[in-house]
């Protein structure tokens, strides 16, 4: 107020002598500044000459001096604008001395993905609301009950906060959720493998050279989760933890309450399952060949299985045949001495003859004899005695890689010998088996 006229502020001044009559130095300065950039500094006039002086001295004598004094009213009028986040979303609040100015920008629920609350994710969050006032834009992103609220200015980086209390296990169910089910599902996970206590199976005159475990999962019903999703992770993800920007946790009480409220309002899908380990490995046979072999150890199991070629039951210890299925019982070609398996096109089988065991790459004839048997020819009268024959017996003699069958007749009585490595068995010939025996000997 200057000299009974307001220019601003408030026409009611101070009292006199009351502390806000008596202006701070900050102001003295302030309205010193003030008064410099508002009034114009005329330059000063120019002498003149003695006789035009006289003449103006005459003229000024009849101009009235302006007062000496000029009576100035200077107050501060405080304002403020401030931006804040609460239960109704964005609010600005201007303050003119006593007159206090909202307005809001209120929670919507959430229709797009704004990317500025996306990044530094993982898994990527549910946008549940989002506000806007002007520059400002805020939103609520959560993974299950793990909540935060970020807030930013135009095109700045945003702040964020966190909402009620660290409920981080919700955010690594999210990232295993995601991981095998897909966005928005929590993963409890009831079941998995039981540490570094592998026990694989064997398989017999086979040297393990390498085995690589991996790991996977399968869906399970609901049921009570024994481990963290944190532990499953970190075995099926190990290079992708779970993250979230970094959040403060300044947010008072009772607007964490309201934001809960919000929050909570939102399910999220459910599912269950069991981490499992998958095993590959790799075994030298005898014969120099190796082979490579998988099987699954179910989570909360220790053992693991092949599975029979022919029956396809478990096994904890298998043979390799020669065509490398794996399986319980394998039958070895007296001829070749390969194994052979039910599962083999080419499997052994008996000879006719002696019964002993002849893969089908080595039958001798289409009789189904082995090499040995189809090789018999009758023994002359002087070479009968080395097989234990005299003159009048008869003997047939036949030999194959591996094997040498000897028929005998003594007297009355037939006797058919197969040698195998150096062991013979004696196998006595009567009835049906002799008569097959007298057919193929003719």
């Amino acid at each position: 107020m200057i000299d009974g006229s307001q220019h601003a502020g408030t026409l009611e001044p101070p009292a006199v002598g009351s502390p806000e009559s008596i202006p701070d130095e900050a102001l003295r300065t302030e309205l010193a500044a003030l008064v410099e950039t508002q009034v114009t500094i005329e330059p000063l006039p120019e002498p003149t000459d003695l006789a035009d002086g006289r003449t103006i001295r005459k003229t000024a004598r009849k101009v009235a001096p302006p007062p000496a004094t000029t009576r100035l009213l200077v107050r501060r009028q405080k304002t403020e604008t401030t931006v804040i986040v609460d239960g109704r979303g964005l609010a600005r609040r201007h303050v003119t001395g006593d007159a206090v100015a909202v307005q809001i920008g209120g929670w919507r629920a959430a229709t797009g993905q704004p990317s500025w609350a996306l990044a530094g994710w993982n898994p990527v969050p549910k946008i549940l609301f989002t506000a806007e006032l002007d520059r400002w834009q805020a939103a609520i992103a959560a993974v299950g009950g793990f909540a935060l609220l970020g807030v930013r200015n135009g095109e700045e980086p945003p702040v964020w906060h966190r909402i009620g209390d660290d409920r981080v296990e919700d955010l690594h169910r999210g990232a295993l959720g995601a991981l095998v089910r897909g966005p928005n599902t929590l993963t409890s996970v009831i079941a998995m493998p039981a540490g570094a206590r592998l026990h694989g199976p064997v398989i017999v005159r086979a040297e393990l050279l390498e085995r690589r475990v991996s790991y996977h999962h399968s869906e399970a019903e609901a049921g009570n989760a024994i481990v963290s999703a944190a532990e499953a992770l970190a075995l099926l993800t190990p290079d992708t933890p779970p993250t979230a920007p970094h959040a403060e946790n300044t947010l008072l009480p009772q607007l964490v309450t309201e934001l809960l409220r919000l929050v909570d309002g939102h399910g999220f899908g459910q599912s269950w399952v069991r981490i499992g380990q998958r095993v590959e490995e790799t075994w030298r046979l005898l014969s120099g060949h190796t082979i490579t072999t998988g099987y699954d150890v179910p989570g909360g199991t220790v053992q693991g299985h092949l599975l029979d070629a022919v029956t396809g039951r478990p096994l904890r210890s298998a043979y390799a045949c020669r065509a490398h299925h794996l399986v319980d019982l394998v039958s070895r070609c007296a001829t070749c001495r390969t194994d052979t398996c039910a599962a083999c096109h080419d499997s052994v089988r008996p000879c006719v003859l002696c019964t002993g065991g002849v893969c089908a790459g080595c039958l001798a004839d289409a009789d189904g004899r082995c090499t040995a048997c189809a090789a018999l020819k009758k023994v002359g009268m002087f070479r009968r005695s080395r097989f234990g024959a005299s003159i009048t017996d008869a003997v047939w003699h036949g030999t194959g890689p591996n094997v040498e069958v000897t028929v005998r007749r003594v007297k009355d009585a037939w006797f058919l010998d197969r040698c195998e490595n150096n062991e013979q068995v004696t196998t006595p010939l009567a009835g049906e088996t002799l008569m097959s025996v007298q057919r193929l000997l003719r």
